[in-house]
């Protein structure tokens, strides 16, 4: 067999190298030719209208594509095109025959054109079916009917001009409204407390499809002083941008936008915020319910809370610290907490908690939780709780730590005390846990001196 000499070998390298190529033309440019396909094909046909006007990205199929592709003012389209807008978007086109259609956010729409009169091209009806969202208009010389959900209506004619005053108002509109300023999702940007008092909050600031260039950014309190002024900022047209803002109390903040024009706006800085968290849906054995701040927020005092329970006129009585004595209130019950205003005069609250019954669990008695205790040398510490029945059985535990990694002691009796003597000063850990029931009690902890 004879071997292939270097002329060929590189003639060989070639046509493959081709090939390749060829073959990725074919496969990713198919997008593209098949656009301009469509373009050839709609050139053969009369247009029924074109596109006068349109928000964001709005999309067109025909009949000879496969895929959407963006179509944009001025762009003519055909019988059996079908035009799709997002949620954010939204068209109108002019019609031939005088007529208007606006095809509304998140829609699909397919034009379906019938000839009425074979001699006259130009009188027909055209069909708007309708497969999602919504579509309004009015119709010109022709008619122009809205089939949705298996139902037809009738567009009726309009007055003179109709379409042109529609446009000029959208377009007026939208140039009208240049910025917004709105407070951020706070379960996205969670506000923050300041250790010197207020709050550190997100705004949402906007400038809108239309707009370009660089704007000017002032805020003025309640107290109508200037928190932030002059701060020049560089927009993306219709691109939200996140701005932190620290404010100091609640109230009404006017947001100024400066360019061709002044424009204020209001902003409401709310006197409560959501952050606190319930660390159970349950009271503890002794009928506490337990809650917390959420990271980051701080208070420059001790805290007060108040709750409220829902559907009912009963008042809990405001308590220090994060916990509330709920063991006598009525079941099932829904409650909320809010902590009482701060020095700036901002608060915190909980969402809505559905409560649920207290443990039935042992009751520890003896060290109490936080207790300091002195033994005397060569004596045993007492251990002692309340069992929920004579005659169950409990496993006693006793650790260096609160999660139970250094155990000390485990023990299983149907005693409601214990003994143990104990040699090293410091930290311990303790409770009982039923042992049919799995239930265990709180964990206290004391200090051996």
């Amino acid at each position: 067999m004879r071997k292939l000499g270097r002329v060929e070998w590189i003639f060989v390298s070639v046509s493959l190298f081709l090939s390749c190529l060829a073959a990725f033309l074919f496969f990713f440019q198919a997008e593209r030719l098949g656009m301009w396909f469509g373009l050839l094909v709609d050139s053969e046909q009369k247009p029924l209208g074109k596109v006068e006007y349109t928000i964001s990205s709005t999309l067109r199929k025909s009949l000879s594509s496969q895929r959407f592709f963006a179509i944009d003012n001025q762009q003519k389209v055909f019988d059996r095109d079908t035009i799709m807008t997002k949620e954010s978007s939204e068209a109108v086109m002019s019609l031939s025959d005088g007529g208007s259609i606006d095809v509304g956010p998140d829609s699909l729409v397919e034009l379906v054109f019938r000839e009425t009169n074979p001699l006259d091209s130009n009188s027909g009806e055209l069909i708007l079916n309708v497969k999602k969202g919504t579509v309004t208009g009015v119709s010109g010389m022709g008619k122009i009917k809205v089939m949705k959900d298996g139902k037809v209506s009738e567009l009726q004619a309009p007055p003179q001009n109709s379409l042109l005053a529609q446009v000029e108002q959208k377009q007026k509109a939208d140039l009208n409204v240049h910025c917004g300023a709105h407070l951020s999702d706070p379960d996205i940007f969670p506000p923050k407390a300041l250790a010197g008092g207020g709050m550190e909050v997100s705004l949402d600031l906007d400038c809108g499809e239309l707009f370009s260039g660089v704007n000017r950014l002032t805020i003025e309190d309640p107290s109508h002083h200037s928190i932030i002024e002059n701060e020049a900022l560089q927009f993306e047209a219709g691109v939200v941008k996140p701005h932190l803002l620290k404010v100091t109390q609640p109230g009404a903040y006017t947001v100024k936008w400066e360019k061709d024009s002044e424009e204020n706006k209001s902003l409401i800085i709310p006197d409560s915020w959501s952050g606190i968290l319930f660390e159970t849906d349950r009271p503890d054995c002794e009928g506490i319910l337990h809650f917390k701040f959420a990271d980051g927020i701080s208070s420059d005092r001790d805290p007060a809370f108040s709750a409220e329970i829902i559907g009912s006129t009963r008042v809990i009585k405001p308590a220090q610290g994060f916990s509330l004595k709920v063991d006598d209130i009525p079941y099932p019950a829904r409650i909320r907490v809010k902590s009482l205003p701060d020095s700036n005069g901002f608060s915190w609250s909980s969402p809505l908690l559905a409560l649920r019954e207290k443990r039935q669990c042992n009751q520890l008695t003896f060290p109490k939780n936080r207790e300091q205790i002195r033994q005397k040398h060569g004596s045993p510490v007492l251990f002692t709780w309340k069992q929920n029945s004579e005659q169950s059985q409990v496993r006693f535990e006793l650790a260096e730590d609160e999660h139970f990694q250094t155990s000390l002691k485990k023990e299983v009796t149907a005693h409601n005390f214990m003994r143990i003597l104990l040699s090293t000063k410091g930290l311990y850990y303790w409770r009982v846990i039923d042992v049919k029931t799995g239930e265990s009690s709180d964990v206290f902890v004391f200090r051996l001196q």
